[in-house]
């Protein structure tokens, strides 16, 4: 889990009155603790900071360094009562708790978390998930009508199989990949420009 998909998201969640409610909230894909990338307290060399005003002044993205720390999953403060689903999809597995295994791409697993979540939550996992349409499908189907999923995942990144890496999305392809569920799209669009979309839907009904 990246440190600066949780701030934008945060300011997601902010914009549609998402926090502070006490509603019940499913993070697929996440594990009580996580390995987190801190960009903001990681130190870049001379040189890396010479590059990357190089490649701004080119009209180019440059990139942070990143520190990984192992920690509770941050979305507990904004969301106290999170539960969890994790099968293994993301890397961020660290074999602690969850709160189901289901697999998420299978419908009859499913079946009995329908309409039972006010909103459910997904970082940097259905690049894992061999079957994406079935798994935004049945995100949206664990929501109570008129609630949120919010899916965040990557474009451009580095290979990472936890067990495997299939996929990279851009904001079409995640409007695609929700195109026929009983979703309706709030915002689409990257968190970073190149690196990582994110799409917020609430579901009709």
């Amino acid at each position: 889990m990246r440190e600066t998909s949780v701030i934008f998201a945060r300011s997601v969640f902010e914009r549609h009155g998402l926090l502070g409610n006490g509603d019940l909230v499913l993070d697929v894909g996440g594990t009580p603790e996580v390995y987190f990338q801190l960009d903001s307290e990681a130190r870049l060399s001379t040189r890396q900071r010479v590059r990357n005003t190089l490649v701004n002044m080119l009209g180019g993205q440059p990139r942070a360094k990143s520190l990984i720390d192992v920690r509770p999953n941050p979305l507990a403060d904004l969301f106290p009562g999170i539960e969890y689903l994790d099968r293994g999809y993301n890397q961020e597995k660290l074999d602690t708790d969850q709160d189901y295994t289901v697999d998420f791409t299978i419908d009859d697993q499913v079946e009995h978390l329908a309409d039972r979540f006010s909103m459910a939550v997904s970082f940097d996992t259905l690049e894992h998930v061999a079957d994406p349409p079935a798994f935004c499908r049945n995100l949206l189907r664990v929501v109570k009508p008129g609630g949120y999923v919010y899916l965040q995942t990557v474009f451009s990144y580095v290979y990472h199989p936890s067990p495997e890496d299939y996929f990279r999305f851009s904001p079409a392809g995640l409007r695609e990949c929700f195109r026929q569920t009983q979703g309706t799209i709030c915002e689409c669009d990257w968190e970073e420009y190149n690196v990582a979309p994110y799409i917020l839907l609430t579901k009709d009904g």
